[in-house]
């Protein structure tokens, strides 16, 4: 076999307007890892064109997947090119709105790909259900005591998968200024819901001309989308800038006085570096991943499905605006949520399962 510091991983991941960037995110930041221990990683998509170059910005080299092909035929195929590659670890994250239509043909997908010459490691899958992998990472706030199934188990934010820059960031030191100057609308690498519409609408209903607005247009916003936020930026005398497709969103939360997000990861990163955060969250799903931020304290939630949401919206701005101890204690409950050694957690057991088959 290959040694160490010669073998490959395979990452079977997408991205798109559905369901955003978030797979797609963590496992570059994996592969990060694993570059930094002098291996090769290669991603398999089905994503477009646009997020495959962004995946690319980062040095890893893409094959691409059909996008109408079935999870079976995925599995076979992605299993040829890891043996075509000699590749020693894979890793999968296609867990996500889509397939968990079809669960069953998920549980397939990861039999066909199980194999005893390398690893493999999945990213989230259905509870009560046993996953054929070596290693199931489950890595979100609130799942600790829940049903999964699998060979090896690693569940609960302790393996949150951060990138570099946000591991970085994580260790300054960040400054709740008495007066917000600044307000970061990130709403993930897709906003399906246009999300982003009320959050500008209700910082601009407060009307303090010296707060600057950031609003970061992510790689799968539809084309209707960002020409609406253009619109408004263009009819309103408010500070707005608008970032396409940020690469330094970790700066971006650390210098930001309040974050704007949705139910995805981004909440991870800011809750890490301590940004204080308003949540838009579907209240009535996933509500065990959401589990350790409320009952910790370290985010406000607002449901996204409010009739009234631009001025629900508002309300709250106003209240974490003009309370500087708010936004203190966000913070800081915030960084107590998660630590920045989930990634180290996670290779080293990927590796240990690498070394135990005798690679």
């Amino acid at each position: 076999m290959t040694q160490n510091n010669e073998f490959t991983t395979i990452f079977r991941v997408d991205g798109n307007s559905k369901i955003g960037l978030g797979h797609i995110m963590r496992c570059i930041g994996l592969a990060q890892k694993f570059l930094d221990k002098n291996v090769k990683s290669i991603f398999i998509t089905k994503s477009d064109e646009k997020i495959k170059e962004k995946i690319r910005t980062f040095n890893f080299s893409v094959i691409t997947l059909p996008n109408d092909i079935n999870l079976l035929t995925d599995a076979v195929k992605t299993k040829e090119i890891a043996q075509e590659k000699n590749a020693s670890v894979i890793v999968t994250d296609i867990w996500h709105n889509e397939t968990m239509l079809k669960p069953d043909e998920y549980l397939q997908f990861l039999s066909i790909l199980s194999d005893k010459i390398y690893v493999l490691a999945a990213i989230d899958g259905p509870v009560a259900r046993f996953l054929n992998c070596d290693l199931l990472i489950v890595p979100y706030l609130g799942v600790e005591e829940s049903n999964f199934q699998s060979k090896k188990l690693l569940l609960g934010s302790d393996y949150f998968i951060f990138r570099k820059e946000f591991i970085s960031a994580s260790k300054e030191n960040k400054i709740i200024n008495p007066e917000v100057k600044k307000i970061l609308i990130s709403i993930g690498g897709s906003d399906p819901d246009n999300l982003t519409i009320p959050a500008l609408r209700a910082i601009i209903k407060y009307n303090k001309p010296t707060i600057d607005i950031i609003t970061i247009i992510g790689s799968a916003y539809s084309y209707e989308l960002v020409n609406e936020i253009e619109n408004i930026r263009e009819n309103n005398n408010k500070n707005i800038t608008i970032i396409k497709d940020s690469i330094n969103l970790a700066k971006l939360l650390l210098d930001s006085d309040i974050l704007i997000t949705s139910d995805g990861l981004t909440k991870y990163e800011a809750s890490i570096i301590g940004t204080p955060m308003i949540v838009l969250s579907q209240m009535n799903k996933q509500h065990e991943l959401k589990a350790g931020f409320y009952e910790n304290g370290s985010a406000l939630f607002l449901d996204m499905n409010n009739k009234d949401l631009e001025n629900q919206l508002f309300e709250i701005l106003k209240r974490i605006i003009e309370d500087p101890s708010l936004r203190q204690d966000l913070s800081k409950k915030g960084k107590e949520v998660i630590d920045s050694k989930g990634i180290d957690r996670v290779y080293s057991e990927i590796e240990a399962i690498r070394n135990e088959k005798n690679y």
